[in-house]
C-alpha cells in the first residue's frame, strides 16, 4: 500500500486481496475502509490511501468477517453457478487473434464442453473437489499450449480443430 499511495499517475490502483478473510488484520484494513482511508500499521505508521486507489477481497464467505468489516464493504456476490462457463470462454475467445478460429472453437466448446461438465459434475465421485471454473480455466490453458500457428495454421478445418476436443 505504501508503494502504491507513493506512485503519482492519475490511473487506478488497486490491491487485491484473494483469500479467507482473517478477523486479526481485518480489524486494521477497517480504518482504510471507512472515511479516513489511511491504513495504521501496528508501528504506529500512517499510510494514507490516494483517491484513485481501491481495495477489492475475493473471498469464498463471510463467516469470519466482522460487522465492522461488512458494514464498510461493498458486497457483491456471484454465484458460480448462475454465471456459468460461457463468459470465460468468451473472453478467452476474444483475445484470439483468427477469426475462423474463434467460430471454430466456438462451435466446439457449445459442442462439448456442456457434456463434459455434466459428466464431470455427476458421472464420478470427487475426492477433492475442483470448482468449476478453474477446469474451464485449465481446458483453456491447454488449448493455449497445443493451438499453435505450426499446429493449427490459420485456414486450419474445424475438424483439426474437433481432434483436441476429442
Amino acid at each position: 500500500m505504501r508503494d502504491l499511495a507513493n506512485i503519482t499517475h492519475d490511473g487506478p490502483k488497486w490491491i487485491v486481496l484473494d483469500g479467507d478473510i482473517d478477523p486479526m488484520w481485518i480489524e486494521s484494513l477497517n480504518t482504510v475502509m471507512d472515511d479516513n482511508k489511511v491504513l495504521t500499521l501496528a508501528s504506529n505508521e500512517r499510510i494514507p490511501l490516494n483517491r484513485t486507489m481501491r481495495l477489492v477481497f475475493e473471498i469464498s464467505h463471510l463467516r469470519t468477517a466482522t460487522p465492522a468489516t461488512v458494514s464498510r464493504a461493498g458486497i457483491l456476490y456471484i454465484n458460480p453457478a448462475d454465471l456459468g462457463w460461457n463468459p470465460v470462454v468468451s473472453s478467452w475467445l476474444e483475445r484470439r487473434k483468427v477469426q475462423s478460429e474463434k467460430a471454430n472453437l466456438m462451435i466446439l466448446f457449445d459442442k462439448y464442453l456442456p457434456m463434459c461438465l455434466d459428466k464431470l459434475r455427476f458421472g464420478f465421485k470427487k475426492i477433492t473437489p475442483v470448482p468449476e471454473i478453474t477446469i474451464i480455466h485449465m481446458v483453456l490453458y491447454l488449448l493455449e499450449c497445443l493451438l499453435t500457428e505450426k499446429n493449427t495454421p490459420a485456414d486450419s478445418p474445424k475438424e483439426l480443430y474437433e481432434l483436441y476436443f476429442r
